[in-house]
């Protein structure tokens, strides 16, 4: 896609919830939301769902900047 991350915001993250963290890593914006953290490298949207790990916010960032 064409989305940078304020397109995400718009388009994605505040059409499923009012109530959203922002972090940045690495130069990236990661939104995370519920068990959600959803962000975009070059132009493609990436989203990783920790439903059911026990993995803490800080390390979702750090996941999602190493990608």
């Amino acid at each position: 896609s064409d989305w940078d991350s304020t397109a995400l915001l718009e388009n994605k993250v505040l059409k499923e919830t009012a109530e959203y963290s922002a972090y940045t890593d690495r130069g990236l914006t990661i939104y995370v939301y519920g068990s959600k953290a959803v962000w975009v490298n070059q132009g493609k949207v990436n989203e990783i769902d920790s439903s059911g790990a026990k993995l803490e916010v800080e390390d979702v960032v750090r996941i999602a900047g190493s990608m």
